[in-house]
């Protein structure tokens, strides 16, 4: 599914999607933690899952793409990750 995508180092703390973005690309975690989180009115992080290698995020691109980003996705340790289209994606599933 991911040969021959670009892959894309983040490393640990910085933001991989915000909160609020449109789906573009699909992102395939294969190396590290991506921490999926909300911050609330007050400034205070909540931490709502970690996801492993081999997942796909942002999980919005499961729901047919609809809408924008929930949450925001950020690197918990450095990232590798693979990055395609997510019409790309799409189009490898049903294949």
């Amino acid at each position: 599914m991911i040969e021959g995508v670009r892959p894309k180092h983040f490393p640990r703390g910085q933001i991989l999607l915000h909160q609020g973005d449109i789906l573009h690309d699909v992102l395939v975690l294969t190396d590290g933690v991506i921490k999926l989180h909300d911050i609330d009115g007050q400034g205070n992080e909540k931490i709502l899952h970690l996801v492993r290698p081999y997942s796909i995020v942002p999980w919005v691109f499961f729901s047919g793409k609809q809408g924008s980003m929930q949450w925001f996705y950020s690197a918990l340790t450095d990232c590798d990750v693979c990055v395609l289209p997510a019409d790309e994606l799409a189009r490898r599933m049903k294949q």
